[in-house]
């Protein structure tokens, strides 16, 4: 069985990756600490090497 059965909402890493700046930001306002997002203080990473 894969996480996508198992958790509701799960987010494999292609499809976070695929993700755009609104929907990251959104989910950050959903599952993080919603006072740092909204203080700039989220990050959208579009690029990573190493």
């Amino acid at each position: 069985m894969k996480a996508k059965e198992i958790v509701q909402g799960f987010v494999t890493v292609d499809e976070a990756i695929e993700m755009d700046y609104e929907t990251t930001k959104e989910l950050q306002l959903k599952h993080l600490n919603r006072e740092r997002t909204l203080a700039g203080d989220s990050k959208y990473f579009v690029k990573a090497e190493d």
